[in-house]
């Protein structure tokens, strides 16, 4: 403690007349509070970054040994090439001002995009099969399986081209360079995130300001001004206004979504095309199951349900979950989800109950369920009966971009799939009444 204090006394604009350390013991605790309350009172003036860059700048030019993180050159390589693909990405939503996100993901998730959502809607149909009428059932399945096929084959060709899937190959590439230590992967995945949702920012406001107008005149008095056709047009535009703000986010979800497919991809590939796939990457496509769970680990959400194809990724999902346990053992855990519309805080209410991490900003709202793991403190397992704590975040019941019947239907899947896998389900009512749940309640 001694040595520590001498270093922190050198850092620059240290002043020996007064006090720039205190040390907490156990001896008189009271006495020690009070000269860290004297010691934020004296620097209120001095801003947090300021001191913190200047303190980082000391230990990097000093003599004292004190290692930063970022002076390791995988550290520093890998940032600079995720500088490089976010640039790119910028400049090509720039180059595309019709509908700049969409752009994105087709251009660097294109597994996730149409190939992914027409699969599961021929694998839901392939189950309720409402559209076959009078056909032959074997052979509406049969058809509905090899259009199921088909998709999984374009995600195949994707794979096997080099150039369409640059963008995932990089960035596999780049994660194993910083897995070389933990911590590193964990600063570049944040920085990843903070940069993907600063490119999705810039075009946020705009289609939430447009889905706003429309929305204030739905439910005011203006509507009462419109005739039949025009209120129905107004209502196309609200929804179509509100999935395009849906389709608009960008975040670590969908880099891990196309994680998903292109495991699920390769390992439904045929086996001549494996060994041709596995050569277009840097790793090991059978390990990104392991990635996975590791970032499961560290504090990461991961997607269980895919809120853009209304899908469970089971193959995917079951090997992560595999590999977690082959990871952790065999621990007791409680699962916690939450209900409710809309816009209503939910991520927000859960970020801040648990300290998550689950995506909050202006105008984005969840879109289908993700899962983050809590390890519980070794000293409280015994009373508590469980090791780990699972938060299931839920996408909103009610979104404007549904129509009346399908928002119904969703909204009863959902619920029982949120209520189904968790131990204890959060009713989140946004005001006094609770008129949009009722519903959805009887559910529980």
């Amino acid at each position: 403690a001694t040595e520590t204090i001498e270093i922190l006394k050198s850092c620059p604009n240290a002043n020996s007349d007064k006090q720039h350390v205190v040390v907490l013991g156990k001896d008189n605790w009271s006495k020690d509070i009070e000269n860290f309350r004297d010691l934020i009172n004296l620097h209120s003036q001095n801003t947090l970054a300021e001191n913190v860059a200047s303190l980082a700048t000391h230990a990097h030019d000093s003599d004292h040994g004190l290692e930063l993180d970022y002076d390791e050159s995988y550290f520093k390589e890998a940032e600079a090439e995720i500088d490089l693909i976010l640039k790119q990405i910028v400049s090509d939503s720039k180059g595309n001002t019709k509908d700049p996100m969409r752009y994105i993901k087709e251009r660097y998730f294109p597994l996730q995009c149409k190939p992914w959502e027409d699969w599961s809607k021929f694998h839901t149909e392939s189950i309720r099969l409402k559209g076959r009428k009078d056909r032959n059932i074997e052979e509406y399945k049969s058809e509905l399986r090899d259009k199921m096929k088909a998709c999984r084959q374009s995600q195949v060709n994707h794979i096997i081209d080099k150039t369409k899937c640059d963008f995932i190959y990089e960035l596999l590439r780049i994660c194993y360079i910083s897995s070389v230590k933990p911590f590193h992967t964990e600063l570049l995945w944040n920085k990843l995130g903070l940069d993907l949702n600063a490119i999705c920012s810039e075009h946020m406001p705009t289609l939430y300001q447009k889905h706003k107008d429309i929305s204030d005149i739905l439910h005011t008095n203006l509507v009462d001004k419109l005739n039949e056709d025009e209120r129905r047009e107004i209502e196309k535009q609200y929804h179509e206004s509100g999935k395009n703000l849906s389709k608009s986010s960008l975040g670590i979800e969908h880099i891990i979504r196309e994680f998903s497919q292109v495991y699920e991809s390769f390992t439904q590939a045929p086996l001549d095309q494996r060994k041709s796939i596995n050569e277009n990457f840097p790793i090991d496509l059978a390990q990104l199951p392991i990635f996975t769970a590791n970032i499961l680990i560290q504090g990461y959400p991961i997607e269980i349900l895919d809120g853009d194809a209304s899908h469970v990724p089971t193959v995917w999902l079951s090997q992560v979950f595999h590999e977690l346990k082959a990871r952790l053992g065999n621990k007791c855990m409680y699962i916690v989800s939450i209900l409710g519309v809309q816009s209503s805080g939910k991520s927000t209410l859960l970020n801040t109950m648990f300290g998550l991490h689950f995506a909050v900003s202006a105008g984005r709202c969840t879109k289908g369920i993700f899962m983050q793991m809590i390890p519980v403190a070794a000293d409280v397992v015994d009373v508590l009966g469980y090791e780990y704590l699972v938060v299931l975040d839920t996408e909103g019941l009610r979104a404007p971009e549904l129509d009346n019947e399908t928002s119904r239907f969703h909204d009863n899947e959902l619920a029982t799939f949120a209520i189904g896998l968790s131990h204890l389900t959060i009713i989140n009512i946004m005001g006094e009444t609770p008129t949009e749940m009722q519903d959805i309640l009887p559910i529980a």
